[in-house]
């Protein structure tokens, strides 16, 4: 900015209403609004099409939608084998986590 009002000064009378006439962007009239659930749900239904070795694994992901509804229709599109429920267990998802990495 420093430069920018250097450059201006400067100039004279042109630099100085060039500067006034800067703005914010502006976004089109046709952007989407998104929630960060829809984002999310989104984000991982185009990683799960797109490569068939990712899979959801988590508590109440796949039946029940993950309890914010994060992964909603995710199970009924790629089955059990990719949206896979797992037990409410700390130990569990520890075991999880080993598993997956390996």
């Amino acid at each position: 900015m420093a430069a920018s009002l250097r450059c201006s000064l400067r100039l004279g009378r042109n630099g100085v209403s060039a500067l006034r006439r800067r703005q914010f962007h502006r976004s089109s009239a046709a952007a989407v609004q998104v929630t960060v659930r829809d984002a999310l749900n989104q984000a991982m239904d185009e990683e799960l099409e797109r490569d068939e070795r990712v899979f959801l694994l988590g508590e109440e992901v796949a039946q029940y939608d993950g309890a914010y509804k994060v992964s909603r229709g995710l199970w009924k599109k790629y089955g059990d084998k990719r949206i896979i429920d797992t037990p409410i267990s700390e130990v569990r998802r520890d075991v999880n986590t080993l598993v997956c990495l390996h």
